[in-house]
């Protein structure tokens, strides 16, 4: 998902098979076949940056949000740090290379200011292509390799096996948006819940609005069926009733089916866990059939660019997500670095945009990467002093884009890897996403429902 900047360390592609990570709403527990498949695509490998010059569209040291330094070039010369991300980059249903596209952008943009105490970072990418078998081939690939961590990656189909190879390996996945099985997992440190997770928020924006049935029009994938009775205690726990739920099968073309089955069963809110290529679409189909009903959905499906192609009816929607939509840039000078980060190493999937709140969170994970590194013996940087560094720190200052970050620090319930768990809420006025000012608790969200301890 990434491009080499002439002016920044630059990296060297060659290609190899990825495993999945996916923002996508649902969770996928898919089990691995013992004989899996020679993945077809290769993995695509950033290698360390040569040396150059500083690019003269450096910002100045003093221009760079507050809690950045800006030390130079990291040094070519030294070992690099490697890192990898596994997704999926393009499996029609689901397209998450923004993700890869990002984290590469991020870690040229470090490297610019420094790296890892000097040290340049690398980053090997992958596309799992959604199925198991190639996610699970790709996770060894990761495993076998020199990375001493995955950033901002996911597994959208085989989880569960996915998982258990990172834990036996004891690789850390760090800024993960983890499936089901990562959400109990020891080396899995999430800034939020992943795909599971914010599904979970869209529930409380329509409840608090008052819309009391609520229907799900959601992927087609047998995992979200297992999902649904967490779904439901949510709701019920808001005073609400789940009225209907409604698959999307990939092929499909007549969007307007779901809008008005939804209707018919009286749904007043209606949350959406699709990636954008459906739910833009199902909204779409909603905005010509002008209905009377609230959407939810993720900013991890819908950019700036997507939410204003659908007219008027996005002013009928509400939308989560872990970090301040994209056009908070001219108040939360946070979400402006990050945008001239991509501006500045980034290709044009990363333009403002069309920039949606996975690409922000890969951004956000190589920080925490070289925050907590950076505090550490850098010389010596492997998987156990990555796993060691990450259960030791504390309160990571997050530079306004989510609270302070502990990321070993276990939430209590059912799911004790969301150490963090904040997400902000937005509305849609015509021309700019309208954010609330407190952030959202997933954490409470849970413990109301009875799943939080």
């Amino acid at each position: 998902m990434g491009a080499c900047s002439s002016d920044a360390p630059a990296a060297k592609t060659t290609t190899a098979a990825v495993t999945q990570t996916s923002d996508a709403p649902t969770p996928t527990d898919a089990v691995v076949t013992s004989d899996a498949p020679t993945p077809t695509d290769a993995v695509v490998t950033s290698e360390a940056p040569t040396p150059t010059d500083p690019p003269e569209t450096d910002p100045p040291a003093a221009s760079l949000v507050e809690g950045l330094t800006d030390n130079g070039p990291c040094d070519a010369a030294l070992p690099t740090v490697d890192l990898a991300i596994t997704t999926t980059f393009d499996a029609g249903i689901l397209q998450l290379k923004q993700q890869v596209d990002a984290s590469d952008a991020a870690i040229k943009a470090f490297n610019s200011r420094g790296g890892v105490g000097g040290r340049c970072m690398s980053l090997a990418s992958c596309d799992d292509k959604g199925d198991p078998n190639i996610a699970a081939d790709c996770a060894r690939q990761t495993i076998e390799s020199g990375a001493v961590a995955t950033i901002n990656d996911t597994t959208s189909a085989g989880d569960t096996a996915v998982s258990a190879l990172y834990v036996a390996a004891n690789m850390p996945r760090v800024g993960q948006s983890p499936g089901t099985p990562d959400l109990n997992a020891a080396v899995s440190y999430n800034l939020g819940g992943g795909g599971v997770g914010t599904t979970m928020m869209m529930l409380p924006p329509l409840l608090n609005a008052g819309k009391k049935k609520i229907a799900a029009i959601h992927v087609d994938l047998p995992a979200f069926a297992a999902f649904l009775p967490i779904l439901e205690k949510i709701i019920v726990a808001g005073g609400g009733e789940l009225v209907g739920t409604f698959p999307v099968p990939a092929g499909t073309t007549n969007f307007d089916q779901f809008i008005l089955a939804a209707q018919d069963a009286g749904a007043d809110g209606v949350f959406l866990p699709l990636g954008s290529e459906l739910v833009v679409p199902v909204m779409k189909a909603a905005g010509e059939l002008d209905v009377d009903m609230l959407f939810a959905t993720s900013l991890g499906s819908l950019s700036e660019a997507d939410v204003i192609g659908l007219g008027d009816i996005a002013k009928k929607m509400v939308f989560n997500a872990e970090t301040p939509p994209s056009t908070d840039a001219a108040t939360n000078p946070a979400v402006a670095q990050i945008i001239a980060d991509f501006k500045e190493f980034g290709g044009d999937t990363l333009a403002a945009d069309k920039l949606k709140s996975s690409g922000q969170r890969s951004w956000l994970a190589v920080y925490a990467f070289v925050t907590i590194m950076s505090a550490t013996d850098t010389e010596n940087i492997t998987r156990e002093s990555v796993v060691a560094a990450m259960n030791a720190a504390t309160d990571v200052p997050m530079l306004g884009l989510t609270p302070p970050w502990t990321p070993n620090q276990a939430s209590p319930g059912a799911f004790t890897r969301i150490s963090n768990g904040a997400y902000f809420t937005a509305g849609w006025d015509g021309t700019k996403f309208t954010t609330d000012a407190e952030q959202s608790s997933l954490i409470d969200v849970l413990k109301a429902s009875g799943l939080g301890g």
